[in-house]
């Protein structure tokens, strides 16, 4: 096995000991930064963006019918979606109700075919049992 050389000859308690020491010396110096910043009175720095408080001006609105133009647009187009929604749902439905006929087709013929296997199956005992009797009365 090629391992890298550190990891030769580690068993895993070792390598969890050591994974752990990492750890606590990651923790330790997360604590002392922070112990640092409270200490010489450092405050973390807080952006908001954007500026809740800055104004900006616009360059210009929307008039009523623009906006009723843009409304009767996006319903139109909504009304589409729904309507090949349905036709895809619809469509859907049809596949999904053939498959399963198929199916239901396929686990009656199956039924068929074992019930047929089960009666060979007796005949071919009987038969079996037939010629061993006829062996024993030779």
């Amino acid at each position: 096995m090629n391992l890298p050389v550190l990891a030769q000859g580690l068993l895993p308690a070792e390598v969890a000991a050591w994974v752990a020491c990492l750890a606590f010396a990651v923790m330790l110096f997360n604590q002392m930064a922070r112990a640092k910043r409270t200490l010489f009175g450092e405050k973390a720095q807080t952006v908001l963006s954007p500026q809740p408080l800055e104004v900006k001006e616009v360059s210009g609105f929307v008039t009523e019918g623009d906006y009723r133009n843009r409304l009767a647009l996006v319903e139109k187009q909504l009304d589409e979606l729904r309507l090949d929604r349905k036709a895809d749902a619809s469509a859907l439905h049809e596949k999904i109700n053939s498959v399963a006929r198929e199916v239901s087709e396929l686990a009656a013929a199956t039924g068929l075919q074992n019930q047929r296997l089960a009666q060979m199956d007796v005949k071919l005992d009987r038969m079996i049992e037939r010629q061993s009797r006829m062996a024993q009365a030779e």
